[in-house]
This record gives structure tokens, sequence and C-alpha cells, in this order.
């Protein structure tokens, strides 16, 4: 809707001008032509002929007409970053926020969806999801409960300011309390969140209550938010040639599938993280559920096809840079485990054993830290099926991730070692020189050899960093 609203806008300022008023571009063109612009035919709009006009010069370039349909820019590569809003109202002196125990379910949510939406999202190009584990806050003064889209796109800009972020690769996630109306979004009329181009991408999405869960079976946010941002991965200007890839499963098109997982997707070959796709809730438990993805080729029906939302997460291709190294270690008898870092900077692990009569398992994302494509990754085993990894990330801060049989969530971390800092991707060596000690080595920043140590009596984590004499 708000893709054509500000396309009739930029085109025909006479019909929508700016600024927008308080209650919404629906108040100027019904809210049924404002959904359905884009796809309607020449005879339906034969009653507005100014909106007709506006639609004939709807014509993608020459270039960009291709099926199924993806324009504009590749896909989103950066950082989601949830916003809790606090607004105060004038009117009465009050405020309306979500309590802060909801916005770090939804930050918990956000979390496990972005593995899989990544991975479902890959079918459109490459793209890469990290999720800010820091909350940021902004509070909006508005003389009532209502507000509009060009308040939003302003918020959004006063948030990437205030807390100096980089616009080409942040998206500002803002969630919308009960009690407060963004007439661009009015629940009321079934929107229940949109996403859109300010000085960033940003996702706008409405919490229908509190007391919320990472499984929402109450179905209060997770769909709407999860729907959100994998349409903005695909399509991160909101431009109005692109198809909406949850649309025709999840949204607009009267389809609801929901992919449904158990446990962190850390590692999405395992079939225990991709339950089942369905309709409705199962009755069986799950830890999260994300909005269906149309499959590429049903990117443009309306509704999409069963089997276009009824399937798992698509595993990206592997690729690392031909100068990549691939660190190995043997954490017990006949266990194998190996380490990579790929070409947009994930660190990577698969593994092998006998009882693996397929043969290896994995690629397997370790959390969400990005290094140099190509960094090496060190791995040593300081005591059976104990395991810890090093690597430089692209900040050159030294950091650390471990895993354990007791982990049943998967890998720890990563956590930065006592400040130390080094070039980008430089190595970092370890060894452990008796069971459960550590020792890590690398060349600084001011081209001296440093080393750090830990072991359990540590209680406060790493020692050093000290300078070796040179």
């Amino acid at each position: 809707m708000l893709k054509n609203a500000k396309y009739i806008r930029n085109a025909a300022p006479h019909i929508i001008p700016s600024p927008e008023p308080l209650d919404g571009f629906k108040s100027l063109v019904p809210l049924d032509i404002l959904r359905r612009f884009n796809g309607m035919s020449d005879a339906e709009l034969a009653t507005w002929p100014e909106l007709l006009a506006v639609k004939q010069t709807l014509r993608p370039r020459p270039e960009l007409a291709m099926q199924p349909r993806l324009f504009g820019d590749p896909p989103f590569k950066g950082t989601l970053h949830i916003v809790k809003l606090i607004f105060f109202t004038e009117a009465d002196g009050g405020t309306i926020t979500i309590d802060d125990s909801d916005i770090a379910t939804v930050l918990e949510y956000t979390t496990l969806a972005a593995v899989p939406i990544s991975a479902y999202c890959s079918q459109y190009g490459s793209n890469r999801l990290e999720v800010s584990p820091n909350i940021l806050q902004f509070g909006p003064a508005v003389p009532n409960a209502l507000y509009n889209d060009d308040r939003v796109r302003a918020m959004v800009n006063s948030i990437l300011e205030q807390n100096h972020l980089d616009a080409d690769s942040s998206c500002i996630i803002l969630l919308n309390p009960p009690g407060m109306t963004n007439t661009d979004a009015d629940p009321a009329d079934g929107v229940l969140g949109y996403h859109d181009k300010a000085n960033s991408p940003y996702c706008f999405v409405n919490v229908l209550g509190a007391g919320l869960t990472v499984a929402d079976r109450r179905d209060l946010y997770a769909d709407s938010l999860s729907h959100e941002i994998a349409e903005m991965t695909c399509d991160p200007d909101a431009s109005i040639f692109n198809h909406e890839v949850c649309d025709g499963c999840a949204g607009n098109c009267k389809n609801s599938w929901h992919n449904f997982f158990a446990g962190p997707s850390l590692s999405l070959t395992n079939p225990l993280s991709y339950l089942q796709s369905s309709k409705t809730f199962p009755a069986a438990p799950f830890t999260y559920f994300i909005a269906s993805i149309a499959a590429r080729p049903h990117a443009d029906d309306c509704p999409a096809p069963d089997g276009a939302c009824a399937y798992g997460p698509p595993i990206p291709p592997v690729t690392v840079p031909g100068q990549a190294q691939v660190w190995p270690v043997t954490r017990s008898s006949e266990h194998l485990d190996v380490f990579v870092t790929d070409i947009s900077g994930n660190i990577l692990t698969a593994a092998w054993e006998p009882d693996f009569a397929d043969g290896w398992h994995g690629w397997w994302r370790i959390g969400n830290l990005v290094a140099p494509q190509g960094a090496p990754v060190h791995c040593v085993s300081r005591s059976t099926d104990h395991l810890d990894i090093f690597v430089t990330d692209s900040s050159g801060n030294i950091q650390t991730a471990a895993w354990e049989p007791d982990f049943a969530d998967g890998w720890h971390g990563w956590w930065p070692i006592n400040g130390g800092r080094a070039a980008p991707g430089a190595p970092v060596t370890a060894v452990t020189r008796s069971a459960d000690h550590l020792d890590v080595f690398v060349v600084g920043t001011d081209g001296h050899v440093y080393t750090a140590a830990w072991e359990p009596d540590f209680a406060d984590g790493w020692h050093g960093w000290w300078r070796m004499s040179t």
C-alpha cells in the first residue's frame, strides 16, 4: 500500500500532496485502490482518470522486465536494530510504550528468525542479516495517539543520526505499541505492518498485545515482523516494481502459510530445526515460526501454490575465497571438525564422525560475527569434546567462541578477549598446554607479539594481554 501511495505522490502531487495529512494516504485515495494500484487494470481505474494516467506511467525499465521480478538494488546486507518507542502524548501528558520484557522477547525472536529468513531470501540474491543485541530507545512527542508514515520516516532518520548508525547497512525495526495508531497502518484496516525506506530501510510492525512469547501462539507480532523483515531483505529500496515475496504465501493474497522451527536454527541442515509448514498452529511443540516466503519461480503468483509456500529453508551454497585456510581439529577419537570464513565473512563449521553414514554434516554458521572473507579461524580442543575457536573480526577485535556437548543450544559466543586488537582478519594462534588451559598469540596493531591465557580458575575470564619480549 505504501509503495503505491508514494508512487502516486511522486507522480501526481496534486492527488497526494506533501506533507501527508495526519489521517494518512487513505484519506485522499480509497484504501482498496492503494492496496491494489500496481496490479489494477485500466478498466478498473476507468472511474479515476487521474489515477489511470498515473498508472499508465508505471512501466519498468526494459532491463528490469524479468520474471520472476526482483528489481532495484541487491538484497539487504547489514544489521537489524530493534527500537523501543516511548510516545509522549501531549494531549494528556501520558506515555504509551511496550514493556521491556516484551521488547526483550522480540529481540530473542528476531535473533532466531533472522537465520531461516536469510536462507529463504537467498533464493533472490546474496544477503546478510545480523541482529544487534542492543535495544535502542526513541521518545517522540505526539499531540495525541495518531501519527502517520511521514512521522515514521522522520523518526527513522533521527534514530540513525542519534545512534550514529550507517544508513547503508542498517534497518530500523519500529514496534508500535497498542494504543498508538499509525494511520497508514491501522490494524482496524487489516494492516499489521509494512516496510519502506527513509535514509535507511525500515520495518514498521503493530504489536497487538502484551505478554509476548517467542512461539507467539497468540499471533501478536511474529507473523508480521518476519513478513516485513523478509520483504525488506529482498527489497531494501522498497521499489514499486518489486513483488512482495511473502504476499503470495502469507499476506495480501488470502494465504496464510507459516514455517515452524524447533530450537536455534544455527544449523539449517539439521532436520530437527525445520519442523513443518502449515496454515494453522501445530499441536506439537515448536520454538518459533516465520511467515512463509514464496519460492522464487512463484514470486509473481497471488496466491502462490501450496508447494511454493510449504518447504524447508534452502541451504545457501558455501563459497570461500581461493586463499582461505580450512582449519581442522579432532576433539575426540574419530571425530573431526573443520572451520573456515566464507566470502561474506561468516564463520562456518562442518563435522564428521563414523556414525554419519551420509558423510560430512554442515555447513553451519557460528553466531552472527563477521570477519574479513577468508580470515583464518584457529581451533583447539582443550579437553575431550570441548572446542574453542579464535578469529579477528572485521573491526579488529580478537574474538572467541566455544562448544561442548552440554550446550544444548549450540555454540556459545562470540566474546572479545580482554579488549585485544589486531589487524582485521589477523591470525590468532591458540594452543592447549594441558587440559583446560588455553594460550593465544597474535601480532598486535603495533607490530608486537602479544599473548593471553585462560584456565578454569580465572573467575574473571581471560588474563592478558602481555607483550612478549623482542
